[in-house]
């Protein structure tokens, strides 16, 4: 039997091996998002055939799950570029960036995507950065934000968090609005 050194060395070459081949597979940035799923399930389907079948192949399913994990990350690529540049209700690290970067924000509490749990979200005190947990049905202040384009030409509300840039909207939401009607003003913006 061989140890397991020699396992996760014959499983990195694998690895190695297939994302070089998938490099020139497929052009997975073009494909839709439907597309992208459809993949998504299939090399799902994939590794979990390798997993009920033969263990012992560790090449085969090392193979496999390089193949997921590159679908994966291209449909994290493929979202990111789809919502870049739409309105959103910012997580709870872009709503710091945002009590750190941006002039124009009440001192009151707002919003964040950030979820916990099916009744809870983040929000922020704008007067002095604390983040709390709170009932999503509970009404506080609203900015969206948007990722921007590299090459963007947008002025003003802009910060960056590490390679991205990000702008918040001009004024907040009319109103104070609980954590759903925050998730639909922001949509609203889109249209």
């Amino acid at each position: 039997m061989r140890n397991i050194d020699e396992l996760l060395q014959i499983g990195n070459q694998a690895q190695r091996e297939k994302l070089k081949e998938n490099q020139y597979k497929k052009n997975w940035e073009d494909m839709s998002q439907q597309e992208l799923a459809e993949l998504l399930d299939e090399e799902y389907d994939e590794v979990f055939e390798e997993l009920t079948h033969d263990i012992t192949d560790y090449k085969a399913l090392k193979y496999e799950c390089a193949d997921l994990a590159n679908a994966c990350h291209m449909m994290i690529l493929h979202c990111e570029r789809e919502m870049g540049n739409r309105w959103h209700l910012p997580t709870k690290d872009v709503l710091n960036a945002m009590y750190e970067n941006i002039d124009g924000l009440d001192d009151e509490a707002y919003w964040s995507s950030s979820e916990s749990g099916s009744i809870h979200a983040w929000y922020q005190y704008m007067s002095n950065g604390v983040q709390y947990l709170h009932s999503k049905f509970y009404s506080i202040r609203v900015r969206a934000v948007r990722v921007l384009p590299e090459d963007h030409t947008e002025t003003g509300n802009i910060f960056k968090i590490e390679d991205k840039e990000y702008q918040a909207y001009k004024e907040d939401a009319p109103g104070d609005l609980n954590w759903k009607e925050a998730n639909q003003y922001c949509e609203e913006l889109n249209k």
